[in-house]
């Protein structure tokens, strides 16, 4: 079923460089138990990878464009394999930047790490936050390859909250991006009568557009 395996490893850890991708998204926010008042968003997100770092890290450059936000010079982020990212600065970094960050490190198909579910995890800690990711390769269409995943985010504290994201993507071996990505997720606070919060967000890839595959 997945015969590009191999082929897939060895492009992922030397596609050439410099590259520019853009992505068109929409996000739209909602309250739960609240009829109206959800806001929409859309507009395009420009990446430009720069270099592979030595730690294996992917240096790009971030900058989105929407209605509903003010222009902000690029970003310099960091993206890993494992889904860490950081940036300069992070606070004018978006959620739709921010998940697509998470898919664009080298590697991100570690198939060393992939078991015979076609499935990986991984996650991270600091004692007031604790998150886990989980992945599933459910199929291969066209050089693209189906994910799923989920995201489970857990913040302690007065104001914490647990938030659940569920989504799927479809990912790009020959170029080592997402060609589509779609997601919901709700964030339910710990405590007081806060209601819970629900985003969708959608992106896609225009720039050299792979073949969408959001009905598949």
């Amino acid at each position: 079923m997945f015969t590009a395996l191999l082929a897939a490893t060895i492009v992922a850890a030397t596609y050439p460089l410099p590259h520019h991708f853009e992505y068109g998204f929409t996000m739209n926010t909602g309250v739960i138990a609240h009829e109206g008042g959800a806001k929409a968003d859309a507009g395009s997100i420009a990446v430009d990878v720069v270099k592979v770092l030595d730690d294996t890290g992917t240096l790009v450059r971030v900058s989105e464009q929407s209605p509903a936000r003010a222009s902000q010079p690029p970003s310099t982020c960091v993206a890993y394999g494992t889904g860490l990212v950081q940036c300069d600065p992070i606070d004018t970094i978006t959620v739709e930047e921010m998940c697509l960050l998470r898919v664009l490190g080298r590697n991100f198909l570690n198939w060393s790490e992939i078991d015979k579910q076609h499935a990986w995890h991984n996650g991270a800690s600091d004692g007031h936050a604790r998150e886990s990711n989980d992945y599933r390769i459910t199929g291969q269409t066209n050089g693209l390859f189906q994910i799923s995943f989920e995201r489970v985010l857990d913040v302690q504290g007065s104001d914490g909250y647990v938030s659940t994201t569920q989504g799927r993507l479809s990912y790009d071996d020959a170029r080592a991006v997402p060609a589509f990505l779609t997601q919901k997720t709700v964030t339910r606070p710990q405590s007081g009568d806060r209601p819970a919060v629900v985003e969708q967000l959608t992106l896609s890839l225009r720039d050299g557009a792979a073949p969408s595959t959001r009905n598949s």
